[in-house]
């Protein structure tokens, strides 16, 4: 795998070697996805999503840092980043940016190295929670999972 190295941290490339697809979205997708406050957006870094299928759908799970919350799966403790879940989105053939490819720092690439069962089954507990939050959202835990998500602007994709 090539080598790259920024402000002293060794970046991978994550390329067709690899087991586990990194991408960056879509302009075509933040276009469509604007006015969605839960989709994280940064026009002049954008994040990186992991990509995963689960049940035929395809999802995006984005590296962020600063995560407060549990539906996560951590890579640096320090920083509280990794794998968000609740930032997840769906996926369409003309989503993914085809030409630009993502490095990630190598701590972050070992805590994920090998870990893309616990990676599905965290996404899946969470769309579980995600549904269940749906039936009784007068309560307080719940609505803030909903008004939290990303998955709230992807319930036909989702067949809810």
């Amino acid at each position: 795998m090539k080598r790259a190295s920024v402000k002293g941290c060794p970046l991978f490339n994550i390329g067709a070697g690899s087991r586990m697809k990194y991408v960056f979205l879509s302009s075509d997708f933040y276009e469509r996805h604007q006015n969605d406050s839960e989709i994280l957006k940064k026009p002049l870094r954008p994040y990186i999503v992991l990509l995963v299928k689960i049940d035929g759908v395809d999802f995006g799970l984005p590296l962020r840092s600063h995560i407060k919350h549990k539906f996560a799966f951590i890579t640096n403790v320090e920083s509280k980043s990794g794998i968000d879940y609740t930032k997840a989105v769906v996926l369409g053939a003309n989503d993914i940016n085809q030409k630009d490819i993502p490095r990630i720092r190598s701590l972050e690439h070992n805590a994920l190295k090998g870990k893309e069962i616990r990676l599905e089954r965290g996404m899946r507990n969470f769309i579980e929670t995600y549904k269940k939050a749906l039936l009784k959202p007068e309560i307080e835990i719940n609505r803030i999972i909903l008004n939290n998500s990303a998955l709230q602007y992807f319930h036909k994709e989702l067949g809810i």
